[in-house]
């Protein structure tokens, strides 16, 4: 069956449009070409084109979508050039350019695949060029002295928390990020904020890098194997100079507690 101008197939498990349509019923399967849309469980996926098929006994189809691809779900949208979607496994690869935002966190990389349990995200994995950015906000507090007066001003500022390494791991519960393992080269950079006022920030570097969230807020970082770091202060700290550099085999950041834990043979070097 042909159908064009906006054509229209579904059933109880799935809903799909575009601007043509090749449907083959005995397979239950078919082309989507031009703003093809599918719908289906709680995802949207639009595309230039949709490949798709509902083999027996699924209650949902399997797809290539390529071109100009978007996923959207619970919040959570995925873009890239080319994604393939296996519904026995639950399983999206998605290729050409990978992105995945929620909120404020971006996860990029060469490739990344998705993996589900029924129905909701639960682990991610990009084999090569791991990238994060996450933007944090918050306030920078100026102090003035006056005469006999001391002034206190607060301006909003924003920043990019950066992690890079050469693959990562995302770890979910109840489709929520619960970590994130990040390995070879890994280097983060976070901004550090106390009661919302901008402190400095802290770039980190090692073999592995563990991060764990808790309401998507990162909770703990974990740096291991030949560890480094280096604190600068906020230039508007009147009481550091800073930077603060140090080195430890492991280095541990509490960021709900605010203090940092260096694990075996440790160095710091300090100027004030």
């Amino acid at each position: 069956l042909h159908g064009f101008g906006n054509a229209h197939v579904w059933d109880n498990d799935y809903d799909l449009v575009a601007d043509t349509l090749l449907y083959y019923s005995k397979l239950d399967s078919g082309i989507a070409q031009g703003n093809a849309e599918l719908t289906q469980k709680s995802q949207i996926i639009t595309s230039n084109t949709i490949y798709y098929a509902k083999h027996a006994g699924e209650d949902a189809v399997s797809y290539i979508a390529e071109g100009n691809v978007t996923i959207i779900e619970n919040g959570r949208q995925v873009t890239c050039g080319h994604a393939i979607y296996n519904r026995e496994d639950q399983t999206t690869w998605l290729k050409l350019n990978p992105r995945v935002t929620e909120k404020d966190q971006t996860i990029a990389g060469s490739e990344i695949i998705l993996r589900y349990k029924n129905d909701v995200m639960d682990h991610l994995f990009i084999p090569r060029e791991a990238h994060v950015t996450t933007l944090t906000k918050g306030l920078r507090e100026i102090i003035t002295n006056r005469v006999d007066t001391v002034i206190t001003t607060r301006s909003e500022v924003q920043f990019v928390n950066d992690l890079t390494g050469s693959s990562l791991q995302g770890f979910f519960n109840a489709g929520k990020m619960d970590s994130i393992q990040v390995e070879g080269m890994a280097t983060t950079l976070y901004h550090i904020f106390e009661d919302s006022v901008y402190q400095g920030k802290n770039q980190a570097s090692g073999d592995t890098i563990n991060m764990k969230f808790r309401d998507n807020d990162l909770k703990t970082i974990f740096v291991s194997g030949g560890s480094e770091g280096v604190y600068t202060p906020d230039s508007t700290d009147v009481d550091m100079d800073g930077p603060i550099k140090y080195k430890s085999e492991d280095i541990e950041y509490d960021m709900t507690n605010e203090y940092t834990d260096l694990h075996g043979e440790a160095s710091i070097d300090y100027t004030n």
